[in-house]
């Protein structure tokens, strides 16, 4: 994601949920939840062992960009299965990762 998507994605966004979600159980009802509230992006944090898989179920959901706090090892990055996840990453992590 460029600088330039990352302003869009954020362009008259008043609101930034941080999310620390402990199940994938409720995962796609808060992404629902949190859309209908109009909400336009969401920041899930990995302060859980199930953070990855919460961002999947999310995601699965749509209407939301999806963005990372944190990254429990650079390996999450580096495994590319990301792929489906729109997710808000800073330029320093990529900078980090080339």
């Amino acid at each position: 994601m460029t600088g330039t998507d990352l302003a869009a994605v954020l362009a008259g966004a008043r609101l930034l949920p941080v999310l620390t979600v402990p199940s994938t159980a409720t995962a796609g009802l808060l992404a629902d939840a949190v859309a209908a509230g109009g909400a336009r992006c969401a920041e899930v944090t990995f302060r859980t062992p199930v953070a990855e898989r919460v961002l999947k179920e999310m995601a699965a959901h749509g209407g939301l960009a999806l963005g990372s706090s944190w990254m429990a090892t650079t390996d999450h990055l580096r495994r590319g299965d990301y792929e489906d996840i729109r997710r808000l990453t800073a330029e320093a992590v990529e900078r980090s990762m080339t």
